[in-house]
C-alpha cells in the first residue's frame, strides 16, 4: 500500500504543476494582445489615408503609406511569432505533464485492480 500513497501524491503533484501552467496562460500579455490577426492588419491598412493625407496623393507618397504598412505588418508579425513561441513552449510542457499524469493514473487504476481482485480472491477462499 506504501506504493500506492506515493503515486496518488505523485498524481497530486503533476495535477497541480498542470493547474499552475494552466494559470500562466492568461498572463502573457503578448499572446493577448496578438491574438486576432486580422484585427492588426486592418489597423495597419488604416494607415494607408494618415500618410497620404501626410505626404499627398502623389507616387513618393504611396510608396512612404506602402513602406509604413509593410514595417508595421513586420512588426505585428515578430511580435505574434514571440508571443506564439512562449505559448508554444508552455503548452508543450504541459502536454507531457498531462501525458505523465494520465500514465501516473493509468498505473493506480490497474493496481487497484489487482488489489481488488487479490482481496475478492482471499475473501472467497475463507469462506471455502
Amino acid at each position: 500500500m506504501r506504493g500506492e500513497g506515493i503515486q496518488v501524491r505523485d498524481l497530486e503533484r503533476q495535477v497541480r504543476k498542470i493547474r499552475g501552467d494552466l494559470d500562466r496562460f492568461p498572463k502573457f500579455l503578448l499572446l493577448r494582445v496578438f491574438k486576432y490577426l486580422p484585427v492588426w492588419v486592418l489597423l495597419a491598412l488604416g494607415e494607408i489615408p494618415l500618410v497620404l493625407w501626410q505626404t499627398g496623393l502623389d507616387s513618393a507618397g504611396y510608396w512612404k503609406a506602402g513602406l509604413c504598412v509593410f514595417g508595421s505588418l513586420v512588426v505585428v508579425f515578430i511580435f505574434r511569432s514571440i508571443a506564439r513561441s512562449q505559448a508554444t513552449s508552455l503548452a508543450i510542457t504541459i502536454t507531457g505533464a498531462l501525458g505523465k499524469a494520465r500514465r501516473l493514473h493509468d498505473t493506480a487504476q490497474e493496481r487497484s485492480g489487482v488489489y481488488y481482485q487479490q482481496e475478492l480472491t482471499l475473501k472467497l477462499q475463507q469462506k471455502q
